[in-house]
This record gives structure tokens, C-alpha cells and sequence, in this order.
């Protein structure tokens, strides 16, 4: 018969001893298979250790080009937000311009139309004032007497040879035509309700239809004709003309 083989089994031996005088070598046996699992373990936490500084560095490299990619983000933001406020500003500062031109050109053109109306109502207040019998119907001294004709108010002046018959006010001479007492008269309508006739035995010196201004000549004084008959209408009525005649002298 055979004999049965025994295995043997092997030990590591672990020899230490403390660093002291006469330290005893003190040995440790240890199984194989502990030494082989505890380097097992040590190769583990060394990759893992390993692993984890790799793993740690690749998201250091991430989170730095992240904040980097941020960082010139911002930057172009504000860049951009730079150059819009440069061009509000600029904007801003173009419409404040055109803004301050126009106000200016307003000003002058209110003040220009202020002048205009200011004008306007000068004009008009000369025309009014043209247009109104208020002036002597005659270019020199004269008497006058107040009387009537036909129930109307009339002024009768005594004029100077060599003087004129004048227009009291402007307008547009309404009629010329002979007169049975002073020989030819003159009417001449103002356009403002006013008309005014004047009544003498010179040679009239306009024609119907004709525009005349205020003192256009409209007789010459001889000796022949001295005498003037001088009536104002107003809105068809007449009127005494001492009441609207400015008389000087």
C-alpha cells in the first residue's frame, strides 16, 4: 500500500524587534494567503488613491476652463454693454442737439409769427384807420358851418384858392356825378360801412371805379369853387360828419 502524501503548509515568518538595547528578536508567522489579501488591499487603495487625484485634476482642469469660458463671457458682455452705452450716449447727446435746434428754431419762428401778428394787427389797425373818415377833407385852412340839406347833417366849408379837395379816408369811389346845388359830387364807398361825398363845382379829378388813398386829390380850389359841401354815410344813414372828423387848427 501506498502511502498517502501529507501537503505541507508554508508560513511567512515575520522577524522584528524594537529599537532598544537587548531588544529581543520577536518573529510573526503569517499565512500566505493574509500577506497576498493584504497586498491585494494595498494595490486597491493605492489605484483608488490614484484614481481619485486623476478623477480630482480633471475636475479642477473642467471647473477652471468653465470659469475661464465665464470670465470671457462677462468680459464680452461688458464689453458689449460699454459700446451700447457709448451709443445711447452718443444717441442721447445727437437728440439732445437736435432737440436743443429745434427749440431754438421754435423760438424763432414764435417769435418771428409773434412779429408777423404784431405786424399784421399794425397793418390792420393803419388800414382800419385809412379806411375811417377821420381826416379834413381839404389840404389847407378853411371855415366851416355846420347845416342841413334835405334833412341831412352836411358841413359846408369856405376853402382857399389854391388848396385841394381831399379823399378823407381811403377806398373805391362808388359814383361821380353831377349835383344840382354844388354842381359835381363825388362818393366814395370805404368798405367799412363808411361812405363819404363831397359836393363842389370843380372838375372831379377820378372816375368811378377808381381806388384812391387817403388824402388823393379829388378837386383843385379856384376861385370858382371855393366851396365845399361835405356829407358822411354810415351803414346807409347819414351822420354828422363832425362826429368822426379830426379838425385841427
Amino acid at each position: 500500500m501506498r502511502r498517502k502524501k501529507h501537503k505541507r503548509s508554508s508560513n511567512m515568518v515575520l522577524m522584528y524587534t524594537r529599537n532598544a538595547p537587548n531588544a529581543e528578536l520577536k518573529q510573526l508567522q503569517l499565512k500566505p494567503w493574509i500577506i497576498y489579501g493584504a497586498l491585494i488591499v494595498f494595490s486597491i487603495l493605492i489605484g483608488v488613491i490614484i484614481g481619485y487625484f486623476i478623477y480630482e485634476e480633471r475636475i479642477w482642469e473642467t471647473a477652471i476652463t468653465v470659469n475661464q469660458e465665464k470670465t470671457q463671457l462677462i468680459q464680452e458682455l461688458e464689453t458689449k454693454n460699454q459700446e451700447l452705452e457709448q451709443k445711447m450716449n452718443a444717441s442721447a447727446a445727437e437728440y439732445e442737439m437736435k432737440i436743443s435746434g429745434l427749440e431754438e428754431e421754435i423760438k424763432l419762428l414764435s417769435n418771428s409769427l409773434n412779429s408777423s401778428i404784431k405786424n399784421e394787427e399794425e397793418l390792420a389797425q393803419q388800414l382800419e384807420k385809412q379806411q375811417t373818415p377821420t381826416e379834413f377833407p381839404l389840404s389847407g385852412l378853411a371855415s366851416m358851418e355846420e347845416a342841413e340839406e334835405d334833412g341831412n347833417p352836411i358841413c359846408v366849408f369856405q376853402a382857399s384858392e389854391g388848396t385841394f379837395v381831399l379823399a378823407a379816408a381811403s377806398g373805391i369811389v362808388d359814383s361821380v356825378i353831377e349835383d344840382a346845388v354844388y354842381g359835381n359830387k363825388v362818393c366814395i364807398d370805404h368798405g367799412n360801412g363808411y361812405k363819404t361825398i363831397y359836393r363842389n363845382k370843380g372838375t372831379p379829378q377820378v372816375r368811378l371805379g377808381d381806388s384812391v388813398i387817403q388824402g388823393s386829390q379829388l378837386f383843385s380850389v379856384t376861385k370858382d369853387n371855393t366851396q365845399l359841401g361835405y356829407q358822411v354815410m354810415y351803414e346807409g344813414e347819414y351822420i354828422n360828419p363832425t362826429d368822426i372828423l379830426a379838425i385841427n387848427g
